[in-house]
């Protein structure tokens, strides 16, 4: 009788572990995902009956221990039911909440092809629709292949909004596949194009306020070198027409490119500007020395050559503070170095050649131009083109070879512009 109902117990003990050996398959297969909880209580319901069966047959275990083994299967496939139905409740809340995020989201296997979207996406980018899993999205939907390749976001325009689109790897150590997360941003545009024109604005504004007080800072130095020129009962309209030719032989100097530093506009306008103040530094020669109309004694002309120096010093307490300190410095080589020579013979500091200040350079050939076309207490002027032959003589010795070509190239318009100004 026992040896009966020891067989029935075998048989169903072996109808059950068939049973679990296909329920385990089936379950695999449904849940590839599945926890190593969930493995190792599935494996126990298996193998413990199996097991108990085992020893019982090779007299190693009494015959009514395998009565609980089978119990124990039963509860060891509660556990794997209770398991897997913890892990379907976390997955359905997973694809939920996908697919109710406010953003579009699309996602992608490893080799960037099409697995899933959310309903955003869809509603969004409905051409996304006809995608199949396993297919090209980029077939569809060619931006998608574009942000794949692109480390940086990359903005859509759909039906009047702004979408940006970003790539995200799934998995951190090896790329399990993407999520393409697109994020409607058009508000935050709105707010930077905002931002961006308030700002420019507010540059403008701010330029043009610098502008005006420079302007007005340099018009007050300009003046002030006017009323200097006052002081000077010899030289009349010699700061008018001194920056007339400096502007003339500077718009040559550019024409003919021989002068790379010209090829910045501000830098030649700068030196245009600078040219009524060259002799800043007279307002500090007393008036028996500034209008005397005979010849300087050596001790005069050593005071009177003082004026380049002392009109360094004299910018550097009025425009040293400018924000433009470009247009300071180039005003101050010019007062200061517009009396050297090309062969180093000059003054203050005997500079020779290219060591002397281009502006300088400049304004050395209108400066003695002038002076030889102007009357003068002490001495006639002489005519335009006398001038001129003088200038070119001088081309290597007191002048840069440079701008003396250049200079007397200007001839007739110098001779029209020379009529217009008288």
């Amino acid at each position: 009788m026992m040896q009966g109902v020891l067989y029935c117990a075998h048989f169903f003990n072996f109808i059950l572990f068939i049973i679990l050996i296909l329920s385990l398959r089936s379950w695999e297969k449904e849940h590839s995902d599945h926890s190593p909880m969930a493995v190792f209580l599935m494996a126990a319901a298996v193998f413990v009956p199996a097991a108990a069966c085992l020893l019982h047959c090779l007299h190693l275990l009494p015959f009514f221990v395998v009565p609980f083994s089978i119990t124990a299967a039963e509860l060891c496939l509660i556990g794997v039911t209770a398991v897997s139905r913890v892990r379907d409740l976390q997955n359905e809340a997973k694809n939920y909440s996908f697919q109710h995020l406010e953003d579009a989201l699309v996602l992608l296997d490893a080799n960037g092809l099409y697995n899933d979207s959310n309903q955003r996406m869809r509603q969004v980018f409905p051409e996304i629709s006809s995608a199949s899993r396993g297919s090209d999205p980029a077939s569809c939907l060619p931006f998608i292949r574009q942000i794949l390749l692109s480390d940086d976001p990359v903005d859509v325009t759909r039906n009047d909004r702004i979408y940006e689109g970003k790539k995200r790897i799934i998995d951190m150590h090896s790329i399990s596949g993407y999520v393409i997360w697109f994020s409607d941003v058009t508000l935050a545009r709105g707010h930077e194009t905002l931002l961006n024109t308030y700002q420019k604005t507010l540059e403008t504004q701010v330029r043009s306020k610098s502008d005006t007080i420079r302007d007005l800072q340099i018009q007050m130095i300009i003046n002030f070198a006017n009323i200097v020129e006052s002081r000077d009962l010899t030289t009349g309209g010699h700061i008018k027409r001194t920056s007339q030719y400096v502007r003339m032989l500077i718009q040559a100097l550019i024409e003919h490119d021989t002068c790379p530093e010209l090829r910045d506009p501000e830098f030649a306008e700068h030196i245009c500007l600078s040219a009524p103040l060259h002799d800043i530094g007279k307002i500090s020669i007393p008036d028996s020395i500034l209008n005397k109309e005979t010849a300087y004694t050596p001790e005069e002309f050593e005071i009177m050559k003082s004026h380049t120096w002392l009109g360094g010093q004299i910018l550097d307490k009025t425009m040293s503070c400018l924000n433009d300190q470009a247009y300071y410095w180039l005003a101050r080589n010019m007062a200061v170095y517009h009396h050297e020579k090309w062969d180093g013979s000059g003054y203050p500091k005997g500079l020779k050649g290219s060591d002397i200040p281009l502006c300088a350079r400049i304004m050395a050939v209108a400066d003695v131009f002038d002076a030889l076309t102007s009357t003068r207490p002490y001495k006639g002027a002489v005519t335009f083109d006398q001038a001129l032959d003088m200038i070119q003589a001088e081309s290597g010795k007191h002048f840069d070879p440079n701008m003396v070509e250049v200079f007397v190239g200007l001839r007739e318009q110098l001779r029209h512009r020379r009529l217009f100004i008288s």
